[in-house]
């Protein structure tokens, strides 16, 4: 009998507390869960309804065909298999809700995955890591000229470098040379950002004698991809598909600065959080807790202030002008607060079909000592 009570009071407190723990996690689970699902409404959301995926086609024009000819097109340029994926799912931008729910994933795809390679390369699960990649992409896609193809490259190389740092100590070395050729060719520039996070990951973990071959991949093999197989230029090989130019820029050095720091972002919080562990584990969860919702005010500040509501309204009314729809383009002019030429030509174009324009030319936009469309 003694034994029996014995066994009961030892075996009743452990099954109490392993219990509680798997409900704890559990829980946790199911918060992380819907978090994300948070994140990813709110994206969709704010490209469904104030960026508006139909303009980004509208804007890109991606063209896409079926076929071996065009595919080889793409595949024999490194990173052209980014851009024949950014092309084929471009196509989703002409339907609002399928083109918003797209670049959606993908943005919330590279801001999960950036969490995840912190988590595993440093063993801590910080939220800063996700959000700050989605604020920065989100305010680089309100320029509406902002490629798909990079978002594709940049997740690529992530990926890339959180299974190389999941797998074990002897296999690493084969995967680093297979994951190379695959991530360069698939995503181009993107081969940098893989090796830049592949030798962050050895320096942590003091292999040091991996860190040169990391190296040596992004040096050589663009190099050697130019002089053999590659038809393009140095610069090509070596950035092609690297935000470093394109018109997404548009003569304004702050989105190149905000491309920058996507890229520059998770080396740096991985270095940071690697180099003093203690510093981040001695923050209490409320300090973390503000500083999480000190950075969503911020990020959605800046998205809100990066966002021309004006240049949308110029594209919506050269979009509905290609679709002959006049009563649209002239019900968008009072949301004009400013134009340009091509606008200007739209909205008369339009009181030309509606048989206005002899009556309602000058109570409309026009540009002095300039012709009529």
């Amino acid at each position: 009998m003694e034994g029996n009570i014995t066994g009961q009071t030892t075996d009743g407190p452990r099954h109490v507390e392993m219990s509680v723990m798997q409900h704890g996690a559990s829980a946790l689970r199911i918060l992380r869960a819907g978090q994300f699902l948070a994140i990813f409404l709110f994206c969709y959301l704010y490209v469904f309804l104030r960026v508006k995926s139909h303009l980004i086609f509208h804007v890109q024009e991606p063209v896409f065909y079926y076929g071996w000819t065009f595919f080889w097109e793409y595949f024999q340029v490194p990173g052209g298999i980014a851009s024949y994926a950014a092309a084929f799912l471009g196509q989703a931008f002409a339907i609002e809700w399928i083109g918003s729910t797209v670049l959606a994933s993908i943005i919330v795809g590279i801001g999960l995955s950036s969490q995840v390679y912190v988590g595993v390369v440093t063993n801590q699960r910080l939220y800063i890591v996700t959000y700050i990649p989605i604020i920065l992409l989100l305010v680089l896609h309100n320029r509406y000229q902002y490629d798909l193809a990079y978002d594709l490259s940049l997740l690529v190389a992530i990926i890339g470098a959180t299974t190389f740092a999941r797998l074990g100590p002897n296999i690493r070395p084969v995967f680093l040379i297979i994951a190379s050729l695959c991530v360069y060719w698939i995503s181009g520039g993107g081969l940098v950002q893989f090796c830049l996070l592949v030798a962050i990951h050895e320096t942590i973990n003091r292999r040091y004698f991996y860190i040169l071959p990391c190296i040596a991949m992004g040096i050589f093999l663009p190099w050697v991809a130019m002089y053999t197989i590659y038809p393009g230029s140095l610069h090509q090989a070596y950035l092609n598909l690297l935000p470093i130019t394109g018109s997404y820029l548009n003569y304004e050095a702050k989105y190149g600065f905000a491309a920058a720091i996507l890229y520059l972002f998770l080396p740096v919080i991985t270095l940071f959080n690697a180099c003093d562990p203690e510093v981040t584990r001695k923050m209490n969860r409320r300090f973390w807790s503000s500083l999480n919702l000190a950075l969503i005010l911020i990020g959605t500040f800046m998205i809100y202030r990066t966002f021309d509501a004006n240049y949308r309204t110029m594209l919506e009314i050269d979009h509905q002008a290609r679709q002959q729809n006049w009563n649209a383009v002239l019900s968008l002019v009072p949301d004009l607060t400013a134009y340009d030429a091509l606008t200007v030509y739209n909205v008369q174009l339009a009181l030309c079909h509606k048989g206005r324009l002899a009556k309602d030319l000058f109570s409309y936009p026009h540009l002095e000592n300039q012709p009529i469309f």
